[in-house]
């Protein structure tokens, strides 16, 4: 077979592959691509001012979460997401937080519908992380540490301890571990959803920032300091990896030591 033979034959299967039918003010297109299970990669395409968006309609995000993936625990899965997406260098415009979705001119729509495609696939793949989830919430994991160090020094430890606001109003921390010399206010943060009201909490405790302890799940991927920022103003930041991590910090604060770690 000569070259110009296998490409014509080449481009012959993708157009097979290729079905386009109208869709409310737009098309659907089958493309080239599939999932995991077998099912065809579809995308839309909808007029958007003089060009067109390229959407996915977060069907790769859907299949992810019924395949056991939630972006918010599995920060493993949404770093390689983000970093997919970053590389598509898309331009989301009109779309949803979880769409792929890309907007062009009409001159761009066939290579937007490529795009979207395989990254639909590509982000879909994810799904064998699910079974990289850990087997316990971070939130347990921090107690269960807290508990050990505790019995370990000797000290007293409360889980989901509340704790009374200037405003008046209670929370519940992750834990309060009553040392020898002093008091630690622990709280588990694996999100940067958590940011804001692990803030406001600690902002509104009036206690020693030394004594609260934000202890941020760094066992899969560090967080920008830009994002906990905030958090070093009302509480010290303890960067998780493992057990030894929160015992340092506990340990330093008990002894009056500075208990940011690097």
């Amino acid at each position: 077979m000569e070259l110009q033979q296998l490409k014509t034959s080449l481009v012959s299967q993708l157009y097979d592959r290729v079905h386009v039918t109208t869709y409310g003010d737009g098309y659907l297109v089958a493309t080239p691509f599939a999932y995991s299970d077998g099912d065809v990669v579809t995308v839309a395409v909808f007029p958007l001012g003089a060009g067109f968006r390229v959407t996915d309609r977060e069907e790769a995000i859907d299949r992810l979460e019924d395949a056991g993936i939630d972006l918010e625990r599995n920060a493993r899965a949404r770093q390689l997401r983000a970093g997919l997406t970053r590389d598509a260098r898309l331009i989301s415009l009109g779309s949803t937080e979880h769409e792929l979705s890309h907007a062009t001119e009409s001159s761009g729509v066939a290579e937007a519908v490529l795009t979207i495609g395989a990254l639909a696939q590509q982000v879909e793949q994810l799904r064998y992380l699910a079974r990289e989830l850990p087997p316990r919430l971070y939130r347990d994991v921090v107690r269960d540490d807290a508990r050990s160090i505790a019995n370990r020094h000797s000290w007293n430890v409360k889980m989901g301890a509340e704790i009374r606001l200037r405003s008046g109003s209670r929370r519940k921390l992750t834990a309060r571990v009553e040392m020898n010399r002093s008091v630690a206010y622990v709280q588990a943060l694996s999100t940067p959803e958590a940011i804001a009201s692990t803030f406001l909490t600690f902002y509104a405790f009036d206690v020693d920032p030394e004594q609260k302890l934000a202890v941020v799940d760094e066992r899969a991927h560090a967080w920008p300091m830009g994002d906990l920022e905030t958090l070093e103003e009302v509480s010290s930041l303890v960067h998780y990896q493992g057990e030894r991590d929160l015992a340092v910090a506990l340990e330093n604060i008990d002894s009056g030591r500075p208990t940011v770690l690097a």
